[in-house]
C-alpha cells in the first residue's frame, strides 16, 4: 500500500473522525473496483469494512435519545 502512488486529485483535507472513515472506505472501494488485485490487502487492513453504528433517534418524552428530563419531586 505504501508503494501505491495516488494522483493529486485523491488528496483531501478532513477535520472530523466520521469523515475520515467515509473517505477511507470510498477510496478503498474505488481502488478495489479499479484493480481487483487490491482487494485482499485492503480487506486484511480492514479498509473495506463499513462501520455500521448510527446515531440513535430521539424518543418522545425524553430530552435526548436516552437522557430524561429532570425529575421534580414536588
Amino acid at each position: 500500500m505504501a508503494l501505491l502512488r495516488l494522483p493529486p486529485e485523491t488528496l483531501t483535507t478532513i477535520t472530523c473522525g466520521g469523515q475520515v472513515g467515509a473517505i477511507q472506505l470510498g477510496i478503498s472501494r474505488a481502488l478495489q473496483n479499479w484493480e481487483p488485485d487490491f482487494r485482499p490487502p485492503l480487506r486484511a487492513c480492514g479498509f473495506l469494512t463499513r462501520d455500521s453504528r448510527v446515531v440513535e433517534r430521539k424518543k418522545p418524552g425524553k430530552a435526548k435519545a436516552r437522557k430524561s428530563f429532570q425529575w421534580v419531586k414536588r
